[in-house]
C-alpha cells in the first residue's frame, strides 16, 4: 500500500471520527473494554540499503492483519491495554520463509480528544526469530451505542536482532484494521452544573445563656421538648427530613461514603428517633439513568445501606431499620438534563409505627 493510500485513509478516519464527536457516548470514563479488528498490513527490512536482495524485494508485500486486545480507561485522559496480533505476507514475498508474524503487544492510550486516541506500544515480535519491539499508533473510536465502539486502528512497528531470515538487523510493519469494541461499566463525568446545591441543613439555634466570671463561658445545653406522639404526623416528618437531604451533597462523589454534611443531618434525625422510640425507619436509595442498570442498582442499595448503618452506629436499633435500593428504575423528574438528574439522584427516608 502506497503511503499516499495510508495518509487518506487517515484523513477519512479523522473527519468521520470528529464528524461523530457529537454523539452522546463520548463522554464516558473509566470502563474496561474487549474487541478485536481485522485489515491491511505491509512488512519491510528496516535497513534495506546494506543489502542488494534486500534491497530489490525489502517491501514484504501486502498481507492480512488481525488483532484481539482488553483493556481499561483510567479516568479520563490515560488507559492502557494488553493485545495480540498476527499477519501474513504476500505470497511473491515470501522467498525468505517469511509467511506469519505475530506480535504480543502492551499499549499506553492516552484521550487528548475524545475522536484520536493516539497510543505507544512494545512488546514480542516474533517471525522465524524473535526480537522486541515498539511503536506507535492510532485509534479512531465511533460509538454507536453505550456499549459499542466501531474502531479503526493504524499502527507502526519497529523491530530489530534479524527477525527476517538472513536480512538486516532492524524490520519493521505497518497495519491498519477496522474492528469493534465492547464497552462495560464506567461512568459518565458529572459537571458542575450537574451536582444539586449545597445548603447548610437547618437546626434549632442554642438559647445563649448570661457567661460568668470564669476562664470559658458555660453554656446551657438546649431543653428537649417531648412531642406528644399522638399528634406526629410521620408522613409530614419524613417528608421534612427528605427535604433537608434533598439540599446536600449526601455522598462522596460516584461513591457511598457519606459527607461530613449529611452526617450532621442525620445527627438530627438520631434525636429525633430517640424521642420516638416507636417510629420505624426504611432508607430507599435512587439513581439518575448514567452508567449501567447493574451498576445504579449496586450504588443505590449501597447509599441506602450507608445511611442505615450510620444510624446503628449512633444508637438506633436495628430492629428498627430497614433499607432497599431501586437504582435507575424510579426516576422523579427526566433523566435528559441536568436538573432532572440532580433530582434522580437521591436517598429517601420512610417512617412508620
Amino acid at each position: 500500500m502506497k503511503l499516499r493510500t495510508f495518509a487518506i485513509a487517515i484523513l477519512a478516519l479523522l473527519g468521520t471520527s470528529a464528524f461523530a464527536q457529537n454523539s452522546r457516548y463520548y463522554n464516558y470514563i473509566d470502563y474496561w473494554f474487549v474487541g478485536a479488528g481485522a485489515g491491511y498490513n505491509v512488512s519491510f527490512d528496516g535497513d534495506v540499503f546494506k543489502d542488494k536482495l534486500y534491497r530489490d524485494q525489502s517491501h514484504r508485500g501486502p498481507g492480512f492483519a488481525g488483532d484481539i486486545y482488553a483493556g481499561k480507561w483510567f479516568g479520563k485522559y490515560v488507559g492502557a491495554r494488553v493485545g495480540y496480533q498476527g499477519f501474513t505476507t504476500g505470497r511473491q514475498y515470501r522467498r525468505f520463509g517469511e509467511y506469519n508474524l505475530t506480535y504480543v503487544h502492551g499499549d499506553l492510550l492516552f484521550r487528548p480528544w475524545f475522536a484520536v486516541v493516539p497510543y505507544l506500544h512494545a512488546g514480542y515480535f516474533k517471525i522465524q526469530h524473535g526480537s522486541f519491539a515498539g511503536g506507535a499508533g492510532l485509534l479512531f473510536p465511533i460509538p454507536i451505542s453505550k456499549t459499542i465502539d466501531i474502531v479503526p486502528d493504524i499502527k507502526y512497528t519497529i523491530t530489530g536482532n534479524r527477525v527476517f531470515e538472513g536480512g538486516s538487523n532492524a524490520a519493521s510493519n505497518l497495519s491498519a484494521t477496522l474492528g469493534i469494541a465492547v464497552k462495560f461499566g464506567g461512568k459518565k463525568p458529572v459537571k458542575a452544573a450537574e451536582e444539586p446545591a449545597v445548603l447548610v441543613p437547618i437546626v434549632e439555634p442554642i438559647t445563649p445563656v448570661d457567661t460568668v466570671k470564669e476562664v470559658a463561658p458555660v453554656v446551657e445545653e438546649p431543653k428537649v421538648v417531648e412531642e406528644p406522639k399522638d399528634t406526629v404526623d410521620l408522613a409530614q416528618k419524613a417528608a421534612e427530613i427528605n427535604d433537608d437531604l434533598s439540599r446536600i451533597d449526601n455522598f462522596e462523589f460516584d461513591s457511598a461514603t457519606l459527607t461530613a454534611k449529611s452526617k450532621a443531618h442525620l445527627d438530627t434525625v438520631v434525636d429525633w428517633l430517640n424521642r420516638h422510640s416507636d417510629v420505624n425507619v426504611r432508607v430507599e436509595g435512587h439513581t439518575d439513568s448514567i452508567g449501567s442498570e447493574s451498576y445504579n442498582q449496586a450504588l443505590s442499595e449501597r447509599r441506602a445501606k450507608s445511611i442505615v448503618d450510620y444510624l446503628e452506629f449512633k444508637g438506633i436499633d436495628a430492629s428498627r431499620l430497614s433499607y432497599a435500593g431501586y437504582g435507575e428504575s424510579r426516576p422523579i423528574a427526566t433523566n435528559s438534563t441536568p436538573e432532572g438528574r440532580a433530582k434522580n439522584r437521591r436517598t429517601e427516608i420512610i417512617l412508620s409505627e
